[in-house]
């Protein structure tokens, strides 16, 4: 299953300024997903450190969304997970990191690199080392890094050739290192698996993306297989990594059910919840979840089940 975004939006900018000590710094980032925030002078005062850390539970819940606290509130579950996609179309924006804490508002942020611009044969060459070494010098939280997500597909650049996708995987391993980091190898569940796996010394969990679109959709048909062939490369904690149940499935709030129950009986670790709004066709639905309807109830009801059980 591809990001619901197509790859063009990967050039909108997105500006944050944080506080005085900060402003002009941040730059100007690209991102997969069309994520706006509001310029502001300074940060309130409980931005002005990043987010006490948490250890992560055994059962985790993460969103893509744009406010994370609200999420929280409206959804009444703490993020576990807070995702934000970093492309490298351009250079990494000064204080990438302190945004990504800060927009995580307690979660353990999930960075997601787009290798947008650059083949997978120059990265292992090591052509952006400067760019991963920028990237590793923000590091100084516990992160989890994703690099070229959904490789097994047919609609990145940089999909589709495994074999460079392993040697870039472990490439960009060796540059980023372990400190602080937690390595989640993301793949789709609509496509084949085989020969992407990077080795297990380089993977702490194994992630996969798929979302409910269509009225025959379930967990099951979704990400059986998929859970099944990961099963056969590696004993890695398996992660939903992106995630999401669409209103044209005719029933959202009981594939959502549907989805959680599937993701404990498969001892999944984690559900990742894409929480924006989209249109067009089936892969760019309206996949945010709203206060007082039957889906924000279902999603309330089935995460909480979802965390107990973990």
């Amino acid at each position: 299953m591809k990001h619901p975004l197509p790859v063009a939006l990967a050039g909108v900018s997105v500006v944050m300024c944080l506080a005085a000590a900060l402003a002009g710094q941040l730059g100007v980032a690209q991102y997969s997903h069309l994520v706006h925030f509001r310029a502001r002078r300074r940060l309130p005062a409980a931005a002005a450190a990043p987010p006490a850390e948490r250890p992560l539970p055994r059962s985790m819940v993460g969103v893509a969304a744009q406010a994370v606290k609200v999420w929280d509130g409206q959804t009444r579950v703490d993020a576990s997970l807070s995702v934000s996609y970093i492309s490298m179309a351009k250079p990494v924006p000064a204080a990438f990191m302190r945004w990504a804490e800060i927009k995580a508002d307690g979660a353990r942020p999930i960075i997601e690199i787009l290798p947008h611009g650059h083949s997978l044969q120059s990265i292992t060459r090591g052509r952006m080392d400067g760019w991963f070494r920028a990237l590793k010098a923000e590091i100084n939280e516990p992160v989890v890094i994703s690099f070229g997500p959904e490789a097994n597909g047919t609609w990145y650049t940089w999909a589709g050739h495994p074999a460079q996708f392993r040697t870039a995987w472990r490439h960009v391993w060796h540059v980023l290192g372990r400190r602080d980091i937690t390595w989640l190898w993301q793949m789709s569940s609509r496509r084949p698996l085989t020969g992407y796996w990077p080795g297990q010394h380089y993977v702490t969990w194994a992630g996969v993306d798929g979302y409910l679109e269509r009225p025959s959709d379930t967990f099951s048909n979704r990400f059986g297989e998929a859970l099944a062939a990961v099963r056969t490369i590696t004993r890695a904690p398996i992660v939903v990594s992106e995630t999401a149940v669409g209103p044209r499935t005719g029933h959202q709030a009981a594939g959502i059910r549907n989805l959680f129950a599937g993701a404990r009986r498969r001892h999944v670790i984690g559900v990742v919840w894409f929480d924006q709004r989209q249109s067009g066709s089936l892969a760019h639905q309206d996949w945010q979840l709203s206060p007082g309807t039957a889906a924000m109830a279902a999603f309330r009801s089935a995460a909480a089940a979802f965390l107990r059980a973990g």
